[in-house]
């Protein structure tokens, strides 16, 4: 739970910088901030797989997102050396 509050804190920096409303109050467990890794290739594969996705539903946006080599991830997640995570379905 405090994961989840500490990734839906990073939503609301993301949401206010973009003017979208966002009420901070539903957050249960806003105050704790958690760190979780996540390897370079996992990161890498999802951002392949969000592209993959867009580009069909929404082309015109995916042309912008495909100059970005390389996303920056949610600060809650620390990115280190590594391949694809073992349990990831491909």
């Amino acid at each position: 739970m405090h994961a989840i509050g500490s990734y839906l804190c990073g939503l609301i920096t993301e949401a206010t910088h973009r003017h979208y409303n966002f009420t901070e109050s539903k957050i249960m467990y806003p105050g704790k901030q958690i760190q979780l890794s996540v390897t370079k290739g996992q990161l890498e594969y999802e951002w392949q797989h969000f592209l993959s996705k867009i580009k069909t539903r929404d082309p015109k946006r995916y042309e912008q997102l495909a100059q970005i080599e390389s996303p920056e991830p949610h600060p809650i997640f620390e990115v280190i050396q590594g391949d694809i995570e073992a349990w990831e379905i491909r």
